[in-house]
């Protein structure tokens, strides 16, 4: 009964088990979701001015001094900020697939797969934003640390069900990789597509 209510709560296994059978689709919806999120930062966030940063270095010059500000400036847009969470991203789940124990088992990239089934989820809550977004409703700040929440449980949840880690394991392995790369992006580390909502 227990396992019933929570597997209600989070429908984790129906999930990568459809995504499994669609890869198609989960790659569309997960490549839309990344593009609702770039397109929202755009058109609707306002982005901090990178200048700020390029003209401390006043008395810096030269050919490293352009790389640097125009590292800066793609990475101060809500592209390349997507991309350098989709980075994070991949490092935070390949800390897990290390600390997992199951790296002789599987390869990397399909161990990931799981996760990116949550992207069916995404694509729910980008529906629920622009709906707000008429009215001009922001998702309150404890809904974004929820969301947060619920996304670190089900990967929890995928390597408890789909990769048989233990229970203790699983929750370290998630949560401490999380914590250490959270200044490097905030939540959104856990899922890039889910930046600017």
């Amino acid at each position: 009964m227990k396992n019933t209510i929570i597997e209600h709560i989070f429908p984790i296994k129906f999930l990568y088990t459809y995504a499994e059978k669609n890869k198609l689709l989960t790659y569309i919806i997960l490549i839309i979701s990344l593009a609702f999120s770039i397109y929202r930062g755009h058109a609707f966030i306002e982005i901090s001015n990178p200048y700020g940063i390029i003209n401390f270095f006043d008395s810096w010059h030269g050919i490293t001094k352009m790389i640097f500000a125009t590292f800066i400036v793609f990475y101060y847009s809500s592209f390349g900020h997507c991309i350098w969470l989709i980075a994070i991203n991949i490092v935070y789940l390949f800390l897990i697939y290390s600390f997992s124990g199951i790296k002789n088992n599987i390869n990397f990239i399909n161990f990931i797969f799981p996760f990116l089934s949550l992207c069916y989820f995404s694509a729910v809550l980008w529906g629920l934003t622009f709906v707000l977004l008429i009215f001009s409703i922001n998702l309150p700040r404890f809904i974004a640390i929820s969301i947060c929440f619920y996304w670190l449980i089900s990967y929890c949840l995928i390597l408890i069900w789909k990769y048989d880690v233990p229970k203790k394991r699983s929750v370290t392995i998630v949560f401490l990789p999380f914590i250490g790369l959270f200044l490097f992006g905030g939540y959104p580390i856990i899922a890039p597509y889910l930046c600017y909502m």
